[in-house]
């Protein structure tokens, strides 16, 4: 892949997918910080900063899914069970991981729709269905509780 800078010298980068369950899924995005993109490869996710040529791979595995929530400053990572948000840290302003949520879903996990903020979620039981705020990736359960079976 060759990604091109605007303030330094471009470059390639070579990224070899690893497989995950015969899916080789690949996806690059930008995210909220100009100098930084989202790299999704096999089911791994990675911050690449294309100036310095640094990465940096993200606590989730496999990546399923990779949705923008502009009114948080976010990108959010699904896996089978579990979401990822990325956002400027308070503080220093970088672009890192800055929440994970508990496991929320039995599997097949995704994000249905963003509104504002909020993110509406299901997992593959019925009864997984909640909200998850991306500003803090605290969540709001359907049924007003975190079903008893994902407490394992």
């Amino acid at each position: 892949m060759r990604f091109i800078p605007r303030d330094a010298e471009p470059w390639v980068a070579r990224i070899r997918a690893e497989e995950h369950m015969g899916l080789v899924p690949f996806a690059v995005r930008p995210t909220p910080d100009p100098r930084v993109a989202v790299v999704v490869a096999g089911g791994s996710a990675y911050l690449v900063d294309v100036v310095d040529r640094s990465w940096r791979r993200l606590d989730v595995f496999p990546a399923s899914q990779v949705v923008e929530v502009p009114d948080a400053g976010a990108l959010v990572f699904a896996s089978p069970d579990t979401l990822v948000g990325i956002a400027r840290r308070a503080g220093d302003g970088v672009l890192d991981q800055v929440w994970t949520t508990d496991r929320v879903a039995t599997d097949d996990l995704r994000v249905v729709r963003v509104v504002g903020t909020r993110l509406e979620c299901r997992g593959s039981e019925m009864f997984e269905s909640f909200e998850v705020d991306a500003t803090d990736g605290s969540v709001e359960w359907a049924g007003g509780a975190r079903p008893s079976h994902l407490s394992w």
